[in-house]
């Protein structure tokens, strides 16, 4: 799978990070990969062992270090 989103800041820290997660029932539920961001545009790729029998859309998370995970949605579908 691959993804290309634009407009996310850049991550402050150097542990911060965003992840991209699939939901259930609009819920962050199969985590995909994580990936931080250099620039306007980013694109990353993930390889996603996961059928996607049952999933309804994805978003992707901001995390700190620290935070619990799912962490704050930034991006939905």
């Amino acid at each position: 799978m691959e993804m290309t989103v634009t407009g996310l800041p850049e991550q402050p820290q150097r542990a911060a990070y965003y992840e991209l997660w699939l939901t259930k029932n609009g819920k962050p539920t199969l985590p995909c990969g994580t990936f931080r961001v250099h620039g306007k545009t980013t694109t990353v790729r993930f390889t996603v062992p996961y059928s996607l029998k049952g999933v309804d859309g994805w978003v992707v998370t901001a995390h700190q270090p620290g935070e619990a995970e799912p962490g704050k949605v930034v991006l939905t579908t």
